[in-house]
């Protein structure tokens, strides 16, 4: 019944990559500076301007999505779990895995941009080319080098 329930409610799943402000791409180096970051701002005894209960979930969710991500083997579920595109929770999925993991075997999606743009063609590097193939040395002066002429 805590499936049905789970599929069938509207709550908003929470994304861990966009709680803590980083993306798949991300190592835990980079998750860990995220999280102190955003801990800072968000911390309960810190912020004063929201509800104390307010304050107190969203830190939760923050440390949550730490302890998940920062763990190679529950991150690697985590991305498994979030390629699925299901509606239902991780902790949902997670407490389910080992009747559904059989039958989730099918293509896992990547959908993340990189982080630096492309800038273009870099025309020096095509011009650098074709000068180079433009001066290589003919087989005469090969022949004069390769017998010490010159």
């Amino acid at each position: 019944m805590d499936f049905l329930n789970g599929v069938l409610s509207d709550d908003q799943v929470d994304d861990y990559y966009e709680i803590l402000g980083c993306n798949e791409l991300s190592n835990t180096e980079q998750i860990l500076t995220e999280y102190r970051i955003k801990a800072k701002q968000i911390h309960p005894d810190k912020n004063k301007t929201e509800s104390g209960l307010k304050a107190n979930a969203e830190f939760a969710k923050l440390q949550k999505a730490k302890e998940v991500l920062t763990n190679p083997k529950l991150r690697k579920e985590y991305n498994f779990w979030k390629s699925s595109g299901l509606s239902i929770s991780f902790e949902l999925w997670k407490s389910m895995q080992a009747q559904t993991k059989t039958t989730m075997h099918w293509a896992h999606k990547v959908k993340y941009n990189p982080m630096l743009e492309s800038t273009g063609e870099n025309k020096d590097c095509h011009q650098t080319s074709s000068t180079f193939s433009e001066n290589t040395p003919s087989e005469e002066i090969l022949k004069q080098f390769r017998n010490y002429k010159i």
